[in-house]
């Protein structure tokens, strides 16, 4: 079992599918550093010790300064918390500063490995960009999280079978697929969201590939359909997210799809025990 934290919803990408796009009109928020090291230890203190941090695609010096400063402290205070992180592509110096800061592992997904259908959804961005950085993040010595979207617009079945064979070729020790859902405010506003079987299939099918892989069930497969997530971890996850990080009035400022969100608290322990599995408090090695 994990815990979330939300450090930011600003971003400076245009992903066409995405609620954080900066082309969007949402409010935004940054944490303080108050705000971000009381969220941490909360979840620390809740029993957790595994921790991902994430945020929008953000450059700013002053922001990845004031960052770095954070999880010097947080590494400080709880040194037997893994720490992971999700902060999009940056550069080589600030890779390298925040694994010297203790955080362990990197969330970079490659989203679609078809180079055509990667420049359609990212326009700002190219696929040969993403992967050169999956490479960096490894070579910094991270232990890095990768993994694809299923149902996109545009992507036929064939595609996801070279995302699943492409994720077996990096070799991470951490995959994932999420259900594609658009923004209600994107450009892809309106696309029907990803068949919830066809997800769970590609996760399966992710599990027989990997069969070591750490892997999440998460929570838009409960937007697709009630009972998704658990139905994840039948289909091979073994990973839980728990949305306790992020102070609560701040929640629905992070509008990855829409303001009403399904958050994943306590209540997913329930989940777990229902289908025979034991929730661990424990690193990730």
């Amino acid at each position: 079992m994990r815990s979330v934290i939300e450090y930011a919803s600003v971003c400076q990408r245009r992903c066409r599918y995405c609620g954080l796009s900066q082309d969007i009109q949402n409010p935004r928020f940054v944490l303080t550093s108050k705000q971000f090291l009381v969220a941490m230890d909360d979840v620390v203190e809740r029993g957790r010790r595994v921790v991902l941090v994430q945020s929008g695609e953000v450059t700013n010096q002053g922001f990845r300064e004031e960052l770095l400063e954070n999880f010097a402290r947080v590494r400080e205070r709880h040194p037997e918390v893994e720490l992971m992180c999700g902060f999009g592509t940056q550069d080589l110096d600030f890779y390298q500063r925040l694994r010297a800061c203790g955080v362990q592992r990197y969330l970079l997904k490659f989203e679609t490995s078809d180079e055509h259908l990667y420049q359609e959804l990212k326009p700002d961005d190219q696929l040969e960009h993403r992967l050169e950085h999956l490479q960096l993040l490894r070579d910094v010595g991270f232990k890095v999280s990768s993994g694809n979207i299923t149902g996109l617009p545009g992507q036929s079945p064939a595609f996801i079978a070279d995302d699943l064979l492409f994720l077996r070729e990096l070799a991470v020790p951490m995959g994932s697929t999420s259900p594609f859902i658009a923004g209600e405010h994107c450009a892809l506003a309106g696309y029907p969201n990803a068949d919830l079987d066809l997800t769970l299939n590609c996760l399966a099918l992710m599990r027989l590939l990997c069969p070591t892989m750490l892997i999440p069930t998460v929570s838009a497969l409960e937007i697709v359909s009630p009972g998704g997530l658990g139905r994840g971890l039948l289909a091979g996850a073994n990973v839980v997210t728990i949305h306790d990080g992020t102070p609560r009035h701040l929640e629905d400022r992070y509008r990855i799809y829409k303001k009403e969100r399904h958050l994943p608290r306590n209540e997913v322990l329930s989940t777990v025990a229902a289908l025979g599995l034991r929730g661990l408090n424990t690193p990730l090695t």
